[in-house]
Parts: C-alpha cells; structure tokens; sequence
C-alpha cells in the first residue's frame, strides 16, 4: 500500500484516493468484504480519472468492466482479446469477492 499512497501523491488530482487507501487499510482486518469493495471502488476512480485525462467520454452507467476497458484503451493499449480478459476478469474478481 505504501507504494500505491507514493504513486497517489504524485498527482494532485488523486490525491482524494487517499480516502480509499485508507478505508482499504482499516478494514482489512477486521472485514476484508469492505477492503474488497473499496478496492474495487478504487480501481474503478482511476479508471474513470485516467478516462477522463484522455478525453475519453464514459455513459453515465457504464459498467466496472466498460471502465477498466476503456482505461486501458486511453493509456495505449489495444482494444484486442487481451484487454478484454484483462477488463474482464478484474470486474468478475470483483463481483465475485463482493
């Protein structure tokens, strides 16, 4: 975590998920369910803030796979079979330990 927090407090325009580092640590003691769901909270605000950084316009309900997709489509990489799996199998890691 501690290199993540150093990754969050490079960029200014992160620095609210801080929060969720946070909320992550705190909990994962005590009820690792909470640590998941922010995590996956967490992920899902870089994506949409990467999106946002490269001018890529989400829908409004667009769904946890869509953004980790999409995000990974901004930073360069192709829109092939592997970003798919990628975007895939972190939305079912998700759903799955929610």
């Amino acid at each position: 975590m501690d290199k993540l927090r150093d990754t969050i407090s490079q960029y200014a325009r992160w620095q609210e998920l801080s929060i969720y580092v946070e909320r992550i640590e705190l909990h994962i003691e005590t009820d690792f369910s909470i640590s998941v769901e922010k995590s996956k909270a967490l992920l899902e605000s870089i994506g949409k803030e990467i999106c946002n950084s490269k001018k890529v316009e989400l829908p409004s309900s667009c769904s946890f796979q869509k953004v980790l997709k999409e995000a990974l489509c901004a930073l360069g990489y192709p829109n092939s079979n592997l970003v798919n799996r990628i975007s895939g199998s972190l939305a079912n890691i998700g759903q799955e330990l929610g």
